[in-house]
């Protein structure tokens, strides 16, 4: 994207906010709005996908970060803190793991479980979820909860990497993670 620096001020492109269908945290598939009678949506075949009013009032706000060097650090941030969660709750427990981040990737093992890899995707500004269990997925940040969402089915990163270790540990029922 170009900058036209005028004066003093700078003037940037208007970046204009993804429609509310594509962020929705509604947890419903699309196949179950479009197929619903209540529902604005048309068919998919028409390509004019429309959300319905309480699909515009629940959909999330996208952090357009003002910065890449802002993006880091928020995304930097989060990967510590899963790292720090996994530390101190799998020694804790006395569950065998690995866990590393280097150079932006978070790589976890759990024997023989598998391995999950969380990874920052700088040019999309995402970070990007690889797991054993429920394969790959992307997520985005939203500011206003300070929570990187899915922007698949709009799950949240910490709760839902809780949830699918708990497959495998349920003894894990006290831990929370709220990245």
């Amino acid at each position: 994207m170009m900058s036209v620096r005028k004066g003093a001020s700078v003037i940037r492109p208007l970046r204009l906010p993804r429609p509310a269908f594509a962020v929705s945290h509604s947890r419903l598939a699309l196949n179950t709005i479009q197929n619903s009678p209540n529902s604005n949506f048309r068919s998919l075949s028409s390509y004019a996908l429309k959300p319905s009013q309480s699909q515009v009032s629940t959909a999330r706000q996208l952090r357009w970060f003002e910065t890449e060097a802002d993006y880091h650090d928020i995304a930097d941030e989060a990967l510590v803190t899963i790292q720090d969660s996994i530390d101190e709750v799998f020694d804790k427990n006395s569950i065998e793991y690995e866990v590393s981040l280097a150079s932006g990737v978070l790589t976890f093992s759990l024997p023989p479980h598998g391995t999950w890899v969380i990874n920052k995707q700088t040019p999309n500004r995402q970070l990007w979820w690889s797991s054993p269990l429920s394969g790959p997925k992307r997520y985005e940040y939203d500011e206003g909860d300070d929570l990187w969402f899915s922007t698949k089915d709009g799950l949240t990163l910490g709760p839902f990497l809780v949830q699918e270790i708990r497959r495998f540990y349920p003894e894990l029922e006290e831990w929370e993670l709220n990245v």
